[in-house]
């Protein structure tokens, strides 16, 4: 038995419309941004988009969504301090993107931004600033090395639009001939 021909271009009409309306909608959830990025001019849109349900054309953008929540990032190293001590330390890193240079984030870095630049500065950063510092200070300042650590990452990461709301030295111990 033969279909009919209306009955199948009929349905393949409702099937490229609701495809064509699917691929139209993104939808944004709350903690998240998006940006779209149009493929004929390779250059994102001026846009941020907020929570909630959105209009973007079909096959020719793309919408990219972000986490603008905080994010914890904990980073565990090993350095010299002040007076050549050997310090093993983790730093616990609250930060997000800006959520208004989204768009410059994806084009520099890409959404997995977090994994190409977060790990190797905040160790770079607190390793630099803990040297800084004699154990002694260590112990007895360390909201001081905290801020410093802060100070430092908030340049450091503004440079890639990254928002460093929060710094802190979770775990600090010394050598055991030190202790």
């Amino acid at each position: 038995m033969n279909p009919n021909p209306r009955t199948v271009a009929t349905a393949a009409i409702t099937v490229g419309t609701g495809l064509t309306l699917l691929k139209s909608m993104f939808y944004v959830k709350a903690g998240e941004k998006g940006i779209v990025f149009n493929y004929l001019t390779g250059k994102f849109n001026k846009s941020t988009y907020n929570e909630g349900f959105h209009l973007k054309l079909p096959w020719i953008t793309q919408s990219i969504i972000y986490e603008t929540r905080n994010r914890i990032l904990e980073e565990t190293a090993t350095t010299a301090n002040k007076d050549l001590q050997q310090v093993d330390f983790q730093t616990r890193v609250l930060y997000k993107p800006d959520p208004a240079k989204l768009a410059e984030i994806s084009q520099r870095l890409g959404v997995n931004y977090a994994e190409k630049i977060m790990s190797p500065i905040v160790k770079e950063v607190s390793k630099a600033i803990i040297a800084q510092y004699d154990a002694q200070q260590l112990m007895s300042q360390r909201e001081q090395v905290s801020r410093d650590i802060r100070a430092m990452l908030s340049k450091r990461l503004g440079a890639f639009n990254v928002i460093v709301d929060d710094v802190a030295i979770t775990q600090l111990s010394f050598s055991k001939e030190y202790e």
